[in-house]
């Protein structure tokens, strides 16, 4: 759980820096394809001759989970808040359980509960008023959600633990750039302006966040449960919050951003199976 822990802080300044330094000086479309090349140029020195059965199944997962998902999620930036995104994307768990019930042909309630008290715990931390362009926005992120999850949950089910992953997951992003590529082509434009903290972010986001993020955030999802992984999609809003205090922001209630990380806490605790005798 190190691994989700520690790129969930690197996710958390993410949402910031796409709301505040990218999404209003670049394309969306042309920010999320300079993400995947990012990535693209991390892993294309390991590749290695792979098996065309797991490649297949890398690019599924790229294309869902960072190709499709970052689509519709920039896209959100358009409608919403910073904070409305924060808000909506507590029902990434939900997703997570349903998919991973749906695979086991059965019906998961420890996990079931884990995530339904972490979309309590984030929901109390950022409940307030929404916009007017909520709608689009909710719509915009729940699809993101939803691939995003259907990506890590079949990525957990289909890959192995192993410290040699590395060679093989170029084909995540090329997965990715398969979807990403030809829609900046129709829908996106060219829009860049230059400045350093736009630049800065780019990096940030596309080698740190994106990169090496992604990477290790789906082999910590191989070592954990379904619950596990679904809670752990949720700390994000926490840590979000921090974030956003770190850029002059305030807390609005502090009352509940108490009480809603206790739950997320909580449902941590839920989510650990059982040890066996």
């Amino acid at each position: 759980m190190l691994e989700l822990s520690f790129i969930s802080v690197i996710w958390s300044l993410s949402f910031s820096l796409i709301g505040l330094f990218i999404s209003p000086y670049v394309d969306p479309y042309l920010a999320v394809l300079i993400r995947i090349l990012c990535g693209i140029l991390i892993f294309l020195p390991f590749v290695r001759k792979t098996a065309c059965q797991e490649i297949k199944t890398l690019m599924i997962c790229g294309a869902c989970q960072f190709g499709l998902t970052y689509i519709f999620l920039y896209q959100s930036f358009q409608y919403i808040t910073v904070i409305e995104v924060l808000l909506f994307s507590i029902t990434t768990p939900i997703y997570i359980v349903m998919i991973h019930s749906f695979f086991e042909k059965r019906f998961a309630i420890r996990a079931f509960t884990a995530a339904f008290l972490a979309v309590i715990g984030a929901g109390i931390i950022r409940y307030q008023a929404i916009s007017p362009s909520f709608v689009i926005g909710f719509i915009l992120m729940q699809t993101a959600n939803f691939v995003f999850a259907f990506g890590q949950t079949y990525y957990q089910r289909t890959q192995k633990q192993s410290s040699k992953n590395y060679q093989n997951f170029f084909w995540f992003f090329a997965g990715a750039f398969v979807i990403v590529f030809p829609t900046w082509l129709f829908l996106g434009t060219t829009k860049f302006t230059m400045q350093t903290s736009t630049l800065l972010s780019l990096l940030y986001v596309g080698f740190l966040a994106t990169g090496l993020g992604q990477y290790f955030w789906l082999q910590g999802a191989t070592k954990v449960s379904a619950a596990t992984l679904s809670v752990m999609n949720n700390l994000l809003i926490p840590l979000g919050i921090v974030i956003n205090i770190l850029f002059g922001g305030v807390i609005d209630m502090p009352i509940e951003f108490t009480i809603g990380s206790s739950i997320i806490l909580l449902s941590l605790w839920v989510a650990k199976s059982p040890k066996k005798a």
